[in-house]
């Protein structure tokens, strides 16, 4: 399951919605637990340096960022 945390989200609130969206569970916030945090932010390639970057490539992600939650209670 993936997905983002949007403009005046926590991280805890875009998880429950997360779960609601992507495996219809309605879970309360209560019942999950962070257990890995890791950070991906995606930007945009300047066209003047996509010449260093497989063709095609646009965009380029500077990985390391996914919230892990583990579910109690089911």
């Amino acid at each position: 399951m993936t997905g983002s945390i949007e403009e005046g989200e926590t991280a805890l609130q875009a998880a429950v919605r997360e779960v609601k969206e992507e495996v219809t569970i309605d879970v309360a916030a209560e019942q999950l637990t962070l257990i890995d945090c890791q950070r991906t932010v995606e930007f945009e390639i300047f066209s003047h340096l996509r010449h260093r970057y497989a063709p095609a490539s646009c965009t380029i992600q500077n990985s390391g960022s996914a919230l892990r939650y583990r579910m109690s209670g089911r």
